[in-house]
C-alpha cells in the first residue's frame, strides 16, 4: 500500500535481529492461498504489534487503520487462527498442491493415484477429528505412505523445511513449523493452544464434509464412499493414465496468454490471437540465446540452453521464403483482420442485446408474478397463527408445503421482503422437517415483521419491482438531471416495466396460467345469510362446446337465501329447502344462446374460489372490476352438464 507504513516498517525492522518472513498478498481464493498468507502473519505477528504500538501509544494517534490492525493482532483468537492455518499449510496444503502439480512428472503416477492420496488425507482428517492434539504431534504425517513410495516427494518436503528465511540468519521453515506445533512457553502461541485444537477439529470436520458430499467430485474418488473412481477399482485406468496431467494448468496457461495478447493488441482479431497463442505454446519461433554467459547471474551449474524453435531449424532459404510470403500476404491479412474485428464487435453487441432482452423478459415475468402475489397477500395472507392453522388444516403434506410457499412468496416476491427468502429444494424424507421450518419462519420471523410494519403504517401499497432488489443505489447530494433523464428512458425503469408486467399478466390470464379474480378473493367463504342477498356471484358452470364439456365462470345475482322454514324449489314442491341454499339468478347470454333464469343452488364452502364444477366466488363487480366470463385455470374431471332449462 503506497500510502501505508510499509517503508517505515521495513526500515524499522532491519534495526532488530528478528525472524521475519516477507508478507504475501493472498487474493482471489478462500482456500490454499489463505493458508499461504497466514504463515508470514504468524511469523511476523509480534514484530508488527511492536511496530504499531509506537503509533498507538502516541496521544495524537488518529489512524483508524493502525488501531484496527493492532486490535486484530492483539486478539489471541486471531493468533490461534494464524497458528492452525500455518499447520495446515505445511502438513496438508503444500504437499497436496505439489503432488497435483507434479503428477505428470512422477514415476508410476496417474490421476487415479491421486485418489489414493485423497484417501490418505481422509484418514488424517479423521484422526484430527477424533483427537485434535494429533495435529500438534511432531510424529503426525498424513502423507507418510506417499513419502515412503515417492522419494521425490520425500526429498521435496525435506528441501521445503530446510529452506532458509530471507534475512533471518539460520532460521528455516522447519523453525516455523516447530513453533506452530510446540510453541515457546509463555508465548501468545502457547496461550492459543485450546482455541487451536477447537479450530483444528472444526476445519477437519468441514474438510470431511466436503470430501463426503455426494454432489462433489471428491466423493467418487474415495473407497469409503464407494466411489466409482476410487484407486482400488481402477488399476487398469491407472496404468493407462500414467504421466497425465492432474491439473488444468496447461489449459489455463493458454487463456492467460490470450488475455495478455488481446489486452496488448486491442485491434487484433480473435483468429490471429488464436494463432499467436498456438505458436507460443509450440515454441516454433524460439530463438537461440544471444548471451552465452553472464557473470552477474552465474549459477553453480550452467543451465541447459533451451531448444531452437522449428522456424530457426529450417534452412536460411526456406526461412527467407516464408518471410517473403508473409510480407506479400500482409495487405490482404490486414483487411481480413479488420473485417473479423468488426464482425466480432457486432457479435458482441448482438449477444449484449440478447442478454438484456433475456433479463428484461425475466424481470417482466417476475414483476407479473409479484403483482399477482401482492393481490393474494392483501386478500388471502394469514395474519395470525390461528389463521395459518386453519389454512393448513385438512391438507396433505404436499398441499401444506404449497400453501406455506405461497404465503412466504406473497411477502418475499409480492412485497419485496427479500431478506426472508429461503431455498425450496429438499429431499423427500425431509418434507415433514421442512414444513416445520417454514411454519417456524413464518410465525417467528415474517409475521412479527409484518405486524411491526402494520403498527407503523408502513406496509407496502403496491407490488415490489424485482429489478430494485439487485441494484439499490443511493443518491449522493442532488441527483443530476442528465442521469435522471437516462434512468427514465431505461427499459428497466419501474414505470416502463410496470406496463410490460401488466400486459404479461393479461397474457398469463388468457393462457390460463393465472386468474386476477381468484387471487383477490378472501381466503374463507362468506357466511350463508341475508348479507349475500343482492351480491353478484360467479359459478364455475359446465357447458358443451364443440362436442366437449368445458367450464367457465358464469355471473349471477343472489335473490334470496333459504331460511329452512318456508322456501321451496317451486310452488308445487313439498320439500322445504335447507337453510343456506341460494336462489341464484343470471342474465341472458346471447353468446351462448342462454335466456335469463334462476335456480336454487346449495353452494359448498369447500368449493369456495376453486376452479371445479359448481365452484363459486364473488363476481369482479363485487371486487371493483367488471369483465366477460372467464375459463377456469384447471380442467378437472368433467361432471354431467347441467340442463340449461333447469338452471
Amino acid at each position: 500500500y503506497a500510502k501505508g507504513r510499509g517503508r517505515e516498517f521495513e526500515s524499522w525492522r532491519k534495526t532488530r535481529a528478528l525472524m521475519f518472513l516477507p508478507f504475501e498478498r493472498a487474493a482471489g481464493s478462500r482456500q490454499d492461498l489463505a493458508f499461504d498468507g497466514c504463515v508470514p502473519l504468524f511469523v511476523n505477528r509480534v514484530t508488527c504489534v511492536d511496530f504499531l504500538r509506537g503509533y498507538i501509544d502516541c496521544p495524537k494517534s488518529q489512524n483508524v487503520l493502525d488501531k484496527s490492525l493492532y486490535t486484530v493482532m492483539k486478539c489471541n483468537e486471531f493468533t490461534a487462527l494464524l497458528r492452525v492455518n500455518t499447520l495446515w499449510r505445511f502438513l496438508f496444503s503444500d504437499p497436496l498442491r505439489w503432488l497435483c502439480g507434479s503428477a505428470s512428472k512422477l514415476d508410476d503416477w496417474s490421476l487415479y493415484k491421486m485418489g489414493w492420496v485423497l484417501e490418505q488425507v481422509e484418514a488424517g482428517m479423521e484422526q484430527v477429528v477424533a483427537d485434535p492434539a494429533r495435529l500438534l504431534d511432531p510424529e503426525f504425517d498424513m502423507f507418510a505412505a506417499v513419502a515412503e513410495e515417492l522419494p521425490a516427494f520425500r526429498d521435496w518436503r525435506a528441501e521445503l523445511l530446510a529452506r532458509p528465511l530471507k534475512g533471518c540468519g539460520d532460521h528455516t521453515f522447519a523453525d516455523v513449523l516447530r513453533e506452530a506445533r510446540v510453541p515457546t512457553p509463555g508465548s501468545g502461541n502457547q496461550q492459543a493452544t485450546p482455541k487451536v485444537l477447537e479450530l483444528a477439529k472444526l476445519q477437519a470436520e468441514a474438510a470431511l464434509k466436503k470430501m463426503h458430499d455426494p454432489k462433489l467430485a471428491l466423493a467418487d474418488k474415495l473407497e469409503s464412499q464407494d466411489g466409482v473412481n476410487a484407486w482400488s477399482k481402477n488399476e487398469d485406468a491407472h496404468r493407462r493414465t500414467i504421466d497425465a496431467h492432474a491439473t488444468n494448468d496447461a489449459v489455463e496457461n493458454k487463456f492467460a496468454i490470450a488475455d495478455y495478447i488481446m489486452r496488448f493488441y486491442r485491434n487484433m482479431s480473435v483468429f490471429n490471437v488464436s494463432g499467436v497463442v498456438q505458436q507460443r505454446a509450440a515454441h516454433d519461433y524460439d530463438r537461440p540465446l544471444d548471451v552465452v554467459s553472464d557473470r552477474r547471474k552465474r549459477k553453480a551449474e550452467p543451465a541447459e540452453a533451451p531448444p531452437l524453435g522449428f522456424f530457426w531449424r529450417l534452412r536460411a532459404d526456406l526461412r527467407s521464403s516464408l518471410v517473403t510470403m508473409a510480407r506479400r500476404r500482409l495487405p490482404d491479412a490486414l483487411k481480413e483482420g479488420r473485417a473479423e474485428v468488426l464482425s466480432h464487435d457486432q457479435e458482441k453487441l448482438l449477444r449484449r442485446e440478447e442478454a438484456v432482452q433475456r433479463q428484461l423478459n425475466a424481470a417482466v415475468e417476475r414483476y407479473a408474478a409479484a403483482l399477482e402475489l401482492f393481490d393474494q397477500w392483501r386478500a388471502q395472507g394469514v395474519k395470525t397463527a390461528a389463521e395459518l392453522e386453519r389454512a393448513l388444516g385438512g391438507k396433505s403434506e404436499p398441499e401444506q408445503l404449497a400453501e406455506l410457499r405461497r404465503q412466504i412468496e406473497m411477502r418475499t416476491v409480492g412485497c419485496g421482503w427479500t431478506h426472508f427468502e429461503t431455498k425450496w429444494g429438499f429431499f423427500s424424507d425431509e418434507r415433514s422437517h421442512k414444513i416445520e421450518d417454514l411454519k417456524r419462519m413464518l410465525l417467528d420471523d415474517i409475521l412479527p415483521y409484518e405486524i411491526g410494519l402494520r403498527r407503523l403504517k408502513k406496509l407496502p401499497t403496491e407490488a415490489a419491482p424485482p429489478q430494485l432488489r439487485v441494484r439499490s443505489i443511493k443518491t449522493l447530494g442532488t441527483a443530476d438531471a442528465d442521469v435522471l433523464r437516462l434512468e427514465q428512458q431505461s427499459i428497466f425503469n419501474v414505470s416502463n416495466l410496470l406496463e410490460k408486467a401488466k400486459a404479461a399478466r393479461e397474457r398469463r390470464e388468457a393462457a390460463g396460467i393465472s386468474d386476477s379474480v381468484e387471487v383477490r378473493q378472501d381466503r374463507e367463504a362468506p357466511p350463508f345469510d341475508t348479507r349475500l342477498v343482492g351480491k353478484w356471484l360467479e359459478v364455475c358452470w359446465p357447458y358443451k362446446e364443440d362436442g366437449r364439456t368445458v367450464k367457465i365462470w358464469a355471473a349471477g345475482r343472489v335473490k334470496r337465501v333459504a331460511d329452512g322454514l318456508t322456501d321451496k324449489r317451486s310452488p308445487r314442491a313439498r320439500k322445504i329447502l335447507p337453510a343456506g341454499m341460494l336462489l341464484w339468478a343470471w342474465d341472458a347470454d346471447p353468446e351462448y344462446d342462454e335466456p335469463a333464469g334462476e335456480r336454487w343452488i346449495a353452494f359448498l364452502p369447500e368449493k369456495w374460489n376453486k376452479p371445479v364444477s359448481y365452484g363459486w366466488r364473488l363476481d369482479p363487480r363485487e371486487l371493483g372490476a367488471t369483465g366477460p366470463p372467464r375459463t377456469p385455470l384447471i380442467e378437472e374431471e368433467e361432471e354431467e352438464e347441467a340442463p340449461r332449462a333447469r338452471r
